[in-house]
């Protein structure tokens, strides 16, 4: 996650000791670079890897631009001067209206400030306000730094985290600071205050409804690689390779245009399922493979600092992103990923809100679903002893899908990406900032506007993710791809593959010694009873006791037990996360509460 905080202030003496605060929040990387720059009164610092994109313009006539991240489909090398330009020409909207993964901001020569973002809102945007003073930053905890802001935690805020795992609608943990919703354009004025205005947010349409399967199909799979495509022109990049099926898509694309060999990043341990299908796809492709081992016994020293980056925002589910950081470093000035893929073009997200009674998508199901990884509602109005709370931030979360343009099933593919998708699996882009500036091709403008106007049976269950691999790369395709488990064969077997297969079968586990060896990669990382997280949990409980006028004391000693307790979790992924909130949310707090924000 790359640190940018910013301040338009009068009083400069504030606005220093804001900036230099915030600073502290950044993690301790020997890489990171620190910058101050200002445009007018506008004062910034980005503590960011060496080559991260960012560009500055001033006019003389008093308007300043700054850009950090990729805008594409632009045609000078300078992202700031461009965007003045079209600024300029059309107005500050022009700073939402943009593709890539990025976030803008401009000051006019009235002072008034505006800010945007990438149209998902992948890149994370805080911002807090006072009549004659106005901060942002991509950390929701930067404004503890501030000498006027008062530490009062949102309930609502608190209560949307506690039953989803992440914010919900645009709130965080403090009263006063928000996040900028997707798709949407801040403007500040002093004595004015914030107004936000809803300028590209990504719509449902049914433009393709009537077009056959086929066209469906092409239509998708040209749109894909010309979004991989934009973002090879950007420079050399490696690639974060796992061995399921949304890297791989990417996989082959890039190899298509790259000019150079792509160095490939895979997360886990040799023996993994997801190491071994995707060293098989890297030396397909001719590329050179580095693997990133995840140590649990790290988790103790990431877990504190993602809980004050983030403040408990994002998913607080595992570090192991942050473990892959000095190794993306090493490699190439950006990364492209498949992050968000599944979602966007594979469509196994809307599954998860149909509902086989009534054989209907609806927000009651997908809801439930979402809340599995949460506290029941009237658990969560319980432990932060208001009663109804909880219940009414549901029904807030229900007039926003409502809202949304389009079928039952459309609103369900917005409303994911729109929450889970940009706050826990979004992070993920965030926090690879701090190594290499990621490029999504799934969070592509041109690509959801495609997959935004299909109707669902056109990618629902991956078909046009499945299509386009054995189409267009069935070399690829005739490799072992990870599913989650030992079940790897390929989505178009070889005659011996299939031979291999029958003569032997993947166990589930490898037993060397006596001894369980887990093999999927994403268990080990999400096990709460693991050591790594034990050690997590032994790190936060000093702070449950600072909690008392917060929580209700004997709920949450119910809902979260002493380190000394083995906690159950029949899925290792979904039933533990509702534990690790809590435990961020005291890592958040806890330091606040005893006088230690940083």
């Amino acid at each position: 996650m790359t640190l940018f905080t910013g301040t338009l202030d009068a009083d400069a003496q504030r606005a220093s000791l804001f900036l230099q605060g915030s600073r502290t929040l950044a993690p301790d990387l020997p890489w990171l670079k620190h910058t101050a720059p200002r445009l007018g009164r506008l004062a910034l610092a980005l503590d960011s890897a060496p080559q991260t994109p960012y560009s500055t313009f001033e006019e003389t006539s008093g308007q300043r631009v700054f850009v950090l991240g990729d805008i594409l489909n632009m045609a000078e090398s300078n992202n700031a001067a461009w965007l003045h330009a079209q600024c300029r020409d059309n107005g500050p909207e022009m700073l939402a209206r943009q593709n890539g993964y990025y976030l803008a901001g401009m000051v006019d020569e009235h002072e008034t400030v505006y800010l945007a973002a990438d149209q998902l809102g992948l890149m994370p945007l805080y911002y807090w306000e006072k009549a004659d003073h106005f901060c942002f930053s991509t950390s929701p905890n930067a404004f503890l730094s501030h000498p006027g802001f008062i530490a009062q935690p949102d309930l609502m805020g608190v209560a949307g985290i506690l039953l989803t795992m992440h914010a919900c609608d645009n709130r965080t943990t403090w009263q006063e600071v928000h996040r900028l919703p997707p798709g949407h354009l801040l403007r500040w004025r002093a004595g004015e205050g914030v107004r936000l205005t809803e300028i590209n947010s990504l719509k449902a349409h049914d433009t393709y409804f009537e077009y056959p399967p086929s066209r469906c199909q092409s239509l998708i799979q040209n749109t894909f690689n010309e979004t991989v495509q934009r973002r090879t022109r950007l420079g050399e990049t490696s690639i974060l390779l796992s061995g399921g099926l949304d890297s791989r898509l990417v996989a082959g694309s890039l190899h298509w245009h790259a000019l150079h060999k792509v160095p490939a990043l895979t997360l886990g341990e040799s023996g993994d399922y997801e190491m071994q299908c995707a060293s098989r796809v890297a030396k397909s492709l001719g590329w050179h493979m580095h693997p990133s081992p995840v140590h649990l016994d790290a988790y103790p020293a990431w877990a504190p600092i993602q809980a004050r980056l983030e403040g408990s925002q994002t998913s607080f589910v595992e570090f192991m992103w942050w473990q892959a950081l000095d190794a993306a470093h090493k490699l190439k000035p950006r990364i492209m990923t498949g992050l968000l893929g599944d979602a966007v073009m594979g469509g196994s997200q809307i599954a998860y809100a149909f509902d086989p009674e009534s054989e209907k998508y609806d927000f009651a199901t997908q809801f439930k679903k979402a809340n599995r990884f949460g506290h029941k509602p009237e658990l969560v109005s319980r432990l932060l002893k208001q009663p109804g709370l909880a219940e009414s931030v549901v029904e807030a979360l229900y007039k926003t899908w409502s809202a949304y343009p389009g079928l039952a099933a459309q609103k369900c593919w917005l409303f994911d990406l729109h929450h889970r998708q940009r706050l826990h699996v979004g992070a993920a882009a965030w926090r690879l900032s701090f190594a290499a500036w990621p490029t999504l091709p799934y969070a592509d403008s041109d690509l959801l506007h495609v997959m935004a106007g299909m109707a669902p049976p056109a990618f629902a269950e991956r078909r046009a993710q499945n299509g386009m691999l054995c189409t267009k790369f069935p070399k690829l395709a005739a490799l072992p791809l990870d599913r989650g488990g030992p079940d790897i064969h390929p989505m178009m077997p070889s005659h011996a593959w299939q031979t291999k297969h029958l003569l032997s079968t993947l166990p589930g586990s490898l037993r060397t010694l006596g001894r369980t060896i887990e093999r999927r990669q994403y268990v080990r990382h999400f096990d709460i009873n693991s050591g790594g997280w034990h050690s997590v949990r032994s790190l936060a409980e000093p702070y449950r006791s600072t909690l008392r006028e917060l929580f209700d004391s004997p709920l949450l000693d119910e809902l979260l037990p002493a380190p000394d307790r083995v906690l159950s979790t029949p899925d290792a992924v979904i039933d533990g996360a509702r534990y690790k909130t809590l435990l961020g949310l005291l890592l958040q707090f806890g330091p606040v509460q005893q006088g230690d924000p940083q």
